[in-house]
Protein backbone atom coordinates (compact mmCIF):
# COMPACT_ATOMS: atom_id res chain seq x y z
CA UNK A 1 0.00 0.00 0.00
CA UNK A 2 1.02 3.60 -0.66
CA UNK A 3 -0.57 6.37 0.46
CA UNK A 4 0.07 9.45 2.75
CA UNK A 5 -2.00 8.28 5.27
CA UNK A 6 0.35 5.51 6.33
CA UNK A 7 3.26 5.30 8.08
CA UNK A 8 5.51 3.52 5.59
CA UNK A 9 8.39 1.90 5.72
CA UNK A 10 6.89 -0.69 8.25
CA UNK A 11 10.64 -2.04 9.43
CA UNK A 12 14.15 -1.63 8.43
CA UNK A 13 16.89 -4.31 8.64
CA UNK A 14 20.46 -5.07 7.86
CA UNK A 15 21.08 -4.53 4.14
CA UNK A 16 24.67 -2.80 4.23
CA UNK A 17 27.55 -4.75 3.44
CA UNK A 18 26.46 -7.81 3.90
CA UNK A 19 28.23 -11.18 3.16
CA UNK A 20 26.09 -13.12 1.39
CA UNK A 21 26.17 -16.42 -0.74
CA UNK A 22 27.23 -15.72 -4.55
CA UNK A 23 26.82 -17.53 -8.55
CA UNK A 24 29.64 -19.33 -8.93
CA UNK A 25 28.83 -18.47 -12.43
CA UNK A 26 29.58 -14.76 -11.80
CA UNK A 27 33.19 -13.48 -13.10
CA UNK A 28 32.61 -10.32 -12.69
CA UNK A 29 34.33 -10.08 -9.31
CA UNK A 30 36.68 -13.01 -9.74
CA UNK A 31 40.17 -11.79 -9.46
CA UNK A 32 42.56 -12.88 -11.98
CA UNK A 33 43.90 -16.60 -11.61
CA UNK A 34 41.65 -17.30 -8.99
CA UNK A 35 38.28 -19.47 -8.79
CA UNK A 36 35.07 -17.85 -8.74
CA UNK A 37 33.94 -16.55 -5.09
CA UNK A 38 31.16 -18.42 -3.12
CA UNK A 39 30.34 -15.40 -1.16
CA UNK A 40 30.31 -11.60 -1.67
CA UNK A 41 29.66 -8.48 0.11
CA UNK A 42 26.48 -6.64 -0.83
CA UNK A 43 24.22 -3.75 -0.06
CA UNK A 44 20.92 -2.89 -0.79
CA UNK A 45 17.57 -3.56 0.04
CA UNK A 46 17.89 -7.18 -1.67
CA UNK A 47 20.37 -8.18 1.31
CA UNK A 48 17.37 -6.36 4.37
CA UNK A 49 14.60 -8.28 2.22
CA UNK A 50 16.25 -11.63 2.62
CA UNK A 51 16.44 -11.27 6.73
CA UNK A 52 12.84 -9.88 6.96
CA UNK A 53 12.09 -13.03 4.75
CA UNK A 54 14.09 -15.59 7.01
CA UNK A 55 12.57 -14.13 9.78
CA UNK A 56 9.12 -14.51 8.24
CA UNK A 57 10.01 -17.73 6.95
CA UNK A 58 10.52 -18.82 10.57
CA UNK A 59 7.56 -17.04 12.40
CA UNK A 60 5.50 -19.35 10.08
CA UNK A 61 7.62 -22.79 10.65
CA UNK A 62 6.97 -22.08 14.53
CA UNK A 63 3.08 -20.58 14.42
CA UNK A 64 1.48 -22.06 11.31
CA UNK A 65 -1.69 -20.91 12.63
CA UNK A 66 -0.52 -17.17 12.34
CA UNK A 67 -1.95 -14.55 9.59
CA UNK A 68 0.21 -12.71 7.40
CA UNK A 69 -1.16 -9.86 9.22
CA UNK A 70 -0.17 -11.31 12.42
CA UNK A 71 3.47 -11.86 11.45
CA UNK A 72 3.90 -8.80 10.42
CA UNK A 73 2.64 -7.35 13.56
CA UNK A 74 5.09 -9.40 15.33
CA UNK A 75 7.93 -8.14 13.65
CA UNK A 76 7.37 -4.59 14.30
CA UNK A 77 5.93 -4.09 17.61
CA UNK A 78 9.13 -5.72 18.39
CA UNK A 79 11.52 -4.05 16.41
CA UNK A 80 14.43 -1.57 18.58
CA UNK A 81 15.08 1.64 17.78
CA UNK A 82 18.89 1.35 18.31
CA UNK A 83 21.11 0.04 16.12
CA UNK A 84 23.90 -2.60 17.24
CA UNK A 85 25.91 -0.53 18.82
CA UNK A 86 23.35 0.47 21.01
CA UNK A 87 23.01 4.20 19.43
CA UNK A 88 20.47 5.85 17.82
CA UNK A 89 19.92 4.63 13.86
CA UNK A 90 21.75 7.41 11.49
CA UNK A 91 20.85 7.79 8.06
CA UNK A 92 23.50 8.56 5.72
CA UNK A 93 21.81 10.45 2.24
CA UNK A 94 23.15 12.70 -0.71
CA UNK A 95 22.36 15.48 2.00
CA UNK A 96 23.96 13.94 4.79
CA UNK A 97 23.72 12.25 7.89
CA UNK A 98 20.65 12.91 10.47
CA UNK A 99 19.03 10.82 13.34
CA UNK A 100 16.60 8.50 11.43
CA UNK A 101 12.74 8.91 11.94
CA UNK A 102 10.04 6.16 11.28
CA UNK A 103 9.43 7.91 7.99
CA UNK A 104 13.24 6.72 7.37
CA UNK A 105 13.09 2.77 9.60
CA UNK A 106 9.38 2.52 10.07
CA UNK A 107 8.68 0.66 13.58
CA UNK A 108 12.75 0.21 13.73
CA UNK A 109 15.20 -2.47 13.00
CA UNK A 110 14.07 -6.02 13.14
CA UNK A 111 14.82 -8.55 15.75
CA UNK A 112 15.42 -12.47 15.46
CA UNK A 113 14.25 -13.47 18.69
CA UNK A 114 11.54 -10.86 20.24
CA UNK A 115 8.90 -11.78 16.76
CA UNK A 116 9.08 -15.38 17.96
CA UNK A 117 7.04 -13.97 21.63
CA UNK A 118 5.20 -10.80 20.52
CA UNK A 119 2.53 -10.94 23.24
CA UNK A 120 -0.31 -9.38 21.51
CA UNK A 121 -0.56 -8.61 17.93
CA UNK A 122 -2.67 -6.44 15.10
CA UNK A 123 -4.72 -8.43 12.89
CA UNK A 124 -5.78 -6.62 9.80
CA UNK A 125 -8.71 -8.21 7.81
CA UNK A 126 -9.51 -8.11 5.20
CA UNK A 127 -12.31 -5.38 4.95
CA UNK A 128 -9.23 -3.21 6.17
CA UNK A 129 -7.61 -3.63 2.80
CA UNK A 130 -10.95 -3.26 1.03
CA UNK A 131 -12.06 0.02 2.94
CA UNK A 132 -8.59 1.34 1.82
CA UNK A 133 -9.15 0.82 -1.70
CA UNK A 134 -12.43 2.86 -0.64
CA UNK A 135 -9.99 5.30 0.62
CA UNK A 136 -8.30 5.58 -3.11
CA UNK A 137 -11.89 6.70 -4.61
CA UNK A 138 -12.55 3.35 -5.91
CA UNK A 139 -16.67 2.28 -5.60
CA UNK A 140 -17.94 -1.01 -4.62
CA UNK A 141 -17.97 -2.25 -8.55
CA UNK A 142 -14.30 -1.29 -9.21
CA UNK A 143 -12.99 -3.30 -5.86
CA UNK A 144 -15.70 -6.43 -6.91
CA UNK A 145 -13.87 -5.94 -9.87
CA UNK A 146 -10.48 -6.23 -8.31
CA UNK A 147 -10.69 -8.46 -5.19
CA UNK A 148 -13.27 -10.87 -7.32
CA UNK A 149 -15.50 -11.22 -4.06
CA UNK A 150 -17.30 -9.06 -1.55
CA UNK A 151 -18.05 -9.86 1.65
CA UNK A 152 -21.80 -9.80 2.83
CA UNK A 153 -23.15 -5.92 3.19
CA UNK A 154 -19.83 -4.53 2.73
CA UNK A 155 -19.81 -0.82 1.88
CA UNK A 156 -17.85 2.17 1.70
CA UNK A 157 -17.43 4.78 4.60
CA UNK A 158 -19.02 7.88 4.14
CA UNK A 159 -15.82 9.23 5.14
CA UNK A 160 -13.27 6.70 4.29
CA UNK A 161 -10.62 9.32 3.51
CA UNK A 162 -10.67 10.17 7.07
CA UNK A 163 -11.34 7.53 9.07
CA UNK A 164 -10.51 3.90 7.47
CA UNK A 165 -7.15 4.50 6.54
CA UNK A 166 -5.72 6.17 9.96
CA UNK A 167 -8.27 3.47 11.85
CA UNK A 168 -7.08 0.59 9.39
CA UNK A 169 -5.57 -1.88 12.38
CA UNK A 170 -2.11 -1.76 11.58
CA UNK A 171 0.63 -2.22 14.25
CA UNK A 172 1.83 1.84 13.66
CA UNK A 173 -0.67 4.95 13.49
CA UNK A 174 -0.25 7.83 11.22
CA UNK A 175 -3.15 10.85 11.72
CA UNK A 176 -3.12 14.06 9.34
CA UNK A 177 -4.30 17.21 11.08
CA UNK A 178 -5.80 20.35 9.50
CA UNK A 179 -5.41 22.87 11.87
CA UNK A 180 -3.66 23.67 15.87
CA UNK A 181 -5.77 21.68 18.75
CA UNK A 182 -8.23 19.84 16.33
CA UNK A 183 -9.04 16.36 17.71
CA UNK A 184 -8.59 13.08 15.88
CA UNK A 185 -9.40 9.69 17.30
CA UNK A 186 -7.99 6.29 16.15
CA UNK A 187 -8.83 3.00 17.33
CA UNK A 188 -6.87 -0.37 17.71
CA UNK A 189 -7.25 -4.15 18.41
CA UNK A 190 -5.00 -6.02 20.28
CA UNK A 191 -5.22 -9.98 20.38
CA UNK A 192 -3.33 -12.31 22.62
CA UNK A 193 -0.83 -14.49 21.47
CA UNK A 194 -0.98 -17.97 23.67
CA UNK A 195 -3.07 -18.76 26.74
CA UNK A 196 -1.48 -16.52 29.35
CA UNK A 197 -3.83 -14.38 30.91
CA UNK A 198 -2.38 -10.85 31.96
CA UNK A 199 -2.77 -6.85 32.18
CA UNK A 200 -1.10 -5.05 29.64
CA UNK A 201 -1.00 -1.27 30.88
CA UNK A 202 -0.10 1.85 27.90
CA UNK A 203 3.21 4.07 27.77
CA UNK A 204 3.30 7.08 25.71
CA UNK A 205 5.95 8.62 23.72
CA UNK A 206 5.32 11.97 22.62
CA UNK A 207 6.63 15.76 21.98
CA UNK A 208 5.64 18.32 24.48
CA UNK A 209 3.38 19.94 21.57
CA UNK A 210 1.61 17.30 20.91
CA UNK A 211 -1.51 15.52 23.50
CA UNK A 212 -1.90 11.74 23.36
CA UNK A 213 -4.13 9.99 25.01
CA UNK A 214 -5.26 6.64 25.23
CA UNK A 215 -8.82 5.03 26.42
CA UNK A 216 -8.33 2.89 28.23
CA UNK A 217 -4.97 2.88 29.59
CA UNK A 218 -5.00 -0.86 30.77
CA UNK A 219 -6.15 -3.74 28.58
CA UNK A 220 -7.24 -7.19 30.63
CA UNK A 221 -7.12 -10.24 28.69
CA UNK A 222 -8.24 -13.61 29.80
CA UNK A 223 -9.72 -16.95 28.69
CA UNK A 224 -12.65 -15.56 27.34
CA UNK A 225 -11.24 -12.00 26.18
CA UNK A 226 -8.66 -12.29 23.68
CA UNK A 227 -8.84 -9.65 21.51
CA UNK A 228 -9.52 -5.56 23.37
CA UNK A 229 -9.43 -2.44 21.61
CA UNK A 230 -8.55 0.86 22.57
CA UNK A 231 -8.99 4.26 21.29
CA UNK A 232 -6.19 7.41 20.97
CA UNK A 233 -7.03 10.60 20.75
CA UNK A 234 -4.68 13.19 19.27
CA UNK A 235 -4.35 17.13 19.62
CA UNK A 236 -1.44 19.24 18.45
CA UNK A 237 -0.88 22.28 20.31
CA UNK A 238 1.24 23.67 17.69
CA UNK A 239 1.86 24.04 13.99
CA UNK A 240 4.64 21.33 13.17
CA UNK A 241 5.37 19.29 9.98
CA UNK A 242 4.75 16.09 11.95
CA UNK A 243 4.87 14.70 14.91
CA UNK A 244 6.61 11.30 16.09
CA UNK A 245 6.13 9.46 18.93
CA UNK A 246 5.09 5.78 20.29
CA UNK A 247 2.72 3.76 22.18
CA UNK A 248 4.27 0.77 24.29
CA UNK A 249 1.40 -1.55 25.88
CA UNK A 250 3.36 -3.79 28.37
CA UNK A 251 2.87 -6.41 31.46
CA UNK A 252 5.87 -6.82 32.33
CA UNK A 253 7.10 -9.66 30.50
CA UNK A 254 6.09 -8.32 26.92
CA UNK A 255 6.51 -5.01 25.21
CA UNK A 256 4.26 -4.23 21.81
CA UNK A 257 5.45 -1.25 20.41
CA UNK A 258 3.66 0.90 18.11
CA UNK A 259 4.87 3.92 16.71
CA UNK A 260 2.75 7.15 15.23
CA UNK A 261 2.78 10.33 13.51
CA UNK A 262 0.60 13.25 13.13
CA UNK A 263 1.12 15.62 10.70
CA UNK A 264 -0.16 19.11 8.99
CA UNK A 265 -1.18 18.70 5.49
Amino acid sequence: MVSDMYLQPDIAAPGTAILAAWTANDTEVTRSGKQPPLFNIESGTSMSCAHVSAIVATLKSQNPSWSPSAIRSAIMTTALQQSNTKSPVIVNSAYGEYLATPYDFGAGVATLSGPSQPGLVYETKITDYLQFLCSQGYNTSTIKLISKKLPDNFSCHANSIDESMSNMNYPSIAVSLSKVRETKKVTRTLTRIGDEESEYTATITTPDALRVEVSPKKLTFTSDMKKLSYQVTFKAMSREREFFGSITWTNGKYKVRSPFVASFW
